[in-house]
């Protein structure tokens, strides 16, 4: 009888299936992705102890950017530092760090350049650290000189948002309401994702936070929380992690009440 041999089909190249076909002729292979991606949902106690490690190990890295910002500092170059600092605590970054300058704020998949920081822009960096195989996911905003009214105004509105989407957080909440909840408090869409599960890879189990997202909130669950406003001059984001306990939602990382002037 042909034995039925199960893989992560996820992470399989073609190539690789070729081979194990060859080799072992008589074997049927079976997708069970699926149910390894959902054994990831719910996480252990030394899963969580990785996480906090890797969301504090981050959150130092994240006080010493705005003395990483000179007047000659370019995007590519910031994004060095972060990764040299990630690389001295012994950590890799979950994900190739994400720096914005000034107009390169308000993309949200920015591609690091040779832009140069300008008086009065915004510094956008989304960065994280993986601390033995586990991620965490921080996205930090500051400013070059003196921030304007606007500037002030906005970074405020997605503190608000992100304080009370997390204060929703606990066991059995839908998702959605979430993101409802942020988005009435910034007063505008979030044209992204508010968050999203974090673990083995920087976006894990359970999935994206947004409007029509079908899934509830489970205690040891770890997330990241992000709201997001992006103007036609500049843009601001501000990510924190964020474990599930039965009592509520427990910060991992702590975002600046307001915004860091460097």
């Amino acid at each position: 009888s042909r034995k039925r041999v199960g893989l992560n089909f996820s992470y399989l190249t073609a190539g690789q299936l070729q081979t194990l076909k060859k080799n072992f002729p008589t074997a049927r292979f079976v997708d069970v992705s699926s149910a390894l991606y959902a054994g990831r949902d719910i996480k252990t106690r030394e899963e969580i102890q990785k996480i906090t490690e890797a969301a504090k190990i981050s959150q130092a890295i994240s006080k010493k950017i705005p003395s990483m910002v000179t007047r000659t500092t370019t995007e590519i170059q910031l994004a060095a530092e972060i990764k040299y600092a990630l690389s001295k605590e012994g950590c890799e970054e979950s994900f190739p760090t994400i720096v914005g300058f000034g107009k390169n704020s308000t993309d949200i998949h920015h591609f690091d350049g040779n832009k140069k920081i300008q008086k009065g822009e915004n510094v956008l960096v989304d960065f994280g650290a993986k601390y033995e195989g586990y991620c965490a996911d921080l996205s930090r905003t500051f400013c070059f000189g003196n921030a304007n009214t606007n500037q002030l105004e906005w970074y405020g509105k997605c503190f608000d948002a992100q304080t009370r989407a997390i204060e929703m957080v606990k066991p059995s909440v839908h998702v959605r309401h979430l993101m409802e909840v942020a988005e009435k408090t910034l007063g505008r869409k979030i044209p992204h994702a508010l968050g999203h599960g974090i673990g083995l890879e920087v976006h894990d189990v359970p999935g994206a936070i947004h409007a029509k997202a079908e899934w509830t909130l489970k205690e040891n669950q770890c997330l990241a929380i992000e709201p997001g406003y992006y103007g036609p001059r500049f843009g601001i984001r501000i990510e924190d992690d964020v474990i599930v306990t039965k009592s509520g939602g427990k910060r991992i990382s702590f975002a600046p009440k307001r915004l860091i002037e460097i």
